[in-house]
């Protein structure tokens, strides 16, 4: 997990920056402690790790959409009597009209137009293939790939068939991703409403919360009030957190 976060930091140390300064100003309104504000940093990596995995599953979005493209590409291909291997051949024409040159479909698929210069039988480059995406789709196509090569399959209704199951689960993923970033916005407004209101109060009527910050009971209560918010955060990510 730490590798991973370490990773993660360097290819967003702008957005972790952010949350650091989040919490660190959580920290400074609640107490007004420089101590308060050290100790209270770390509760920027579960934001990290929430974020990062977030944008794991905008990435795995993609590459099902560029992989779902390739499929159609080549149901295309074959059904105009070219053989798999043509389509393959013809495949990043079409595909780089949609989708630039450096994106991950084009790179996998010259990978693989290379492996079959180099006499790899299609079925293992495409195999080959599913295991460097790390999709489930690109697996199954590769098994079913296998399948009618070996059994003399209906191969352009079988890459047709893909092809149209991966675009009914990317609608759905994206009518879910949809209904979930209203649910966010919804969340993230009531868990910030307290500390906005503390934040009004600070600036407009500092006497008015000054017991807050001066006595031992206003420091429980802003410990007690953070603990909530944070509870609140986290069950409501859980809840969201729809896997699909």
């Amino acid at each position: 997990m730490w590798s991973r976060l370490k990773e993660n930091i360097i290819h967003n140390q702008f957005g972790f920056c952010l949350r650091c300064a989040l919490v660190a100003g959580l920290g400074w309104l609640y107490f007004k402690d420089a101590v308060a504000v050290i100790l209270m940093l770390p509760f920027a990596i579960p934001l990290q790790l929430v974020s990062s995995k977030r944008q794991g599953n905008k990435l795995e979005r993609v590459v099902l959409a560029q992989f779902r493209d390739l499929l159609i590409a080549i149901s295309s291909s074959l059904s105009s009597g070219a053989t798999l291997e043509g389509a393959f051949k013809v495949a990043p024409s079409e595909l780089s009209i949609i989708w630039p040159e450096d994106s991950l479909i084009l790179k996998k698929v010259g990978v693989l137009l290379q492996k079959l210069n180099n006499n790899i039988s299609i079925e293992k480059a495409v195999s080959e293939m599913a295991v460097d995406l790390q999709v489930d789709e690109c697996e199954r196509f590769a098994e079913v790939i296998t399948i009618c090569k070996h059994s003399g399959g209906n191969i352009v209704n079988a890459v047709r068939s893909c092809a149209n199951t991966l675009t009914e689960k990317l609608d759905a993923l994206y009518e879910i991703d949809t209904i979930l970033a209203q649910r966010r916005l919804e969340r993230n407004i009531l868990v910030c409403v307290p500390h906005a209101m503390l934040l009004m109060l600070s600036l407009l009527s500092p006497d008015y919360i000054a017991l807050l910050y001066s006595t031992p009971y206003g420091r429980g209560a802003a410990v007690v009030s953070l603990v909530f918010s944070g509870i609140a955060w986290v069950v409501s990510e859980k809840i969201i957190d729809v896997k699909v």
